[in-house]
């Protein structure tokens, strides 16, 4: 666990975590470029236990105000997307060797290392009532997709659909659905980019849904007034990781709920997004038209 220095100047802490970065970036810059090279997963094991142990917020502050974080987002974010890939192929792999073919819970078949990612479900499904939601998307989804496990194992909702763009990805996640006996579960080809949202109660938008404004953009075009996004957004170092949005959110979605921060890999936390009222959009029309 990294801790601040208190006799350390606030500028030579940032230098100090900005040194760390650059040392990862060329440490992964330099890796072969299969997915699985057992250089590269180290290295990002390392990497994502440095920014998830990291303390200093006031240096983190400075840094994401006077820094290059944008730089290194652009760089760490496909890292992170070809560690998940890694990740999800083997938790694939697990599952599968445990198919019956019946319905079952899945959550008692992880292993500890995979826990995490289903369990990080507990305190959305904590957030909510679920028991009027009868349609729900989760945007994607992934190879092994942990969030409609963990909905399914401990929800009611009638229809669980998943999507994803990458067909790999839909077609592992569609396996483990078939060999699970998950019959309240669809996994469908699409892109969160273009999906009409508007048949469904409640949206699931997950980090690796992306490009996130545009995805938040489409989710306001399409979604139902009376509909419910669950925003699964980065804080504090995961800003290294992915774009955050509770910050800058469309004018029409209101924060009405947010969890305790996860203490998982990637540095997320929930929040329960609601559509302000017919008459604030009015008022904020008003306001835009007439100026200060």
């Amino acid at each position: 666990m990294f801790r601040p220095v208190p006799d350390h100047s606030l500028n030579s802490r940032v230098a100090h975590f900005q040194s760390r970065l650059d040392s990862f970036r060329e440490r992964l810059t330099h890796c072969p470029v299969q997915d699985d090279d057992p250089g590269f997963l180290a290295t990002m094991e390392e990497f994502l236990r440095f920014i998830g142990t990291y303390e200093d917020k006031p240096a983190y502050a400075a840094f994401e105000t006077t820094g290059p974080l944008l730089e290194f987002r652009s760089f760490f974010a496909p890292c992170v997307l070809r560690f998940t890939w890694v990740m999800e192929t083997r938790t694939f792999a697990e599952l599968a060797s445990k198919m019956r073919r019946e319905c079952q819970k899945v959550g008692p078949r992880l292993d500890q290392s995979t826990w995490g990612s289903y369990a990080r479900m507990e305190d959305a499904v904590k957030l909510m009532d679920f028991s009027t939601c009868r349609r729900l998307v989760v945007m994607g989804c992934g190879r092994a997709p942990c969030s409609l496990f963990y909905l399914h194992d401990w929800t009611d909702v009638e229809c669980l659909v998943g999507i994803d763009r990458d067909r790999p990805s839909l077609e592992m996640a569609q396996q483990l659905v078939d060999g699970f006996g998950l019959r309240r579960v669809r996994i469908v080809e699409a892109d969160a980019c273009e999906l009409d949202y508007g048949e469904f109660d409640v949206i699931y938008w997950g980090p690796f849904a992306m490009p996130r404004r545009k995805v938040m953009a489409r989710v306001v075009e399409t979604a139902r007034l009376d509909s419910v996004v669950i925003l699964r957004d980065p804080f504090f170092t995961g800003t290294l990781l992915f774009e955050p949005m509770a910050a800058s959110l469309n004018p029409r979605l209101a924060i009405c709920a947010e969890s305790a921060a996860f203490p998982g890999r990637f540095i997320l936390k929930h929040y329960v997004l609601r559509f302000k009222p017919a008459e604030s959009d009015g008022k904020l029309q008003q306001a835009l038209a007439h100026g200060p």
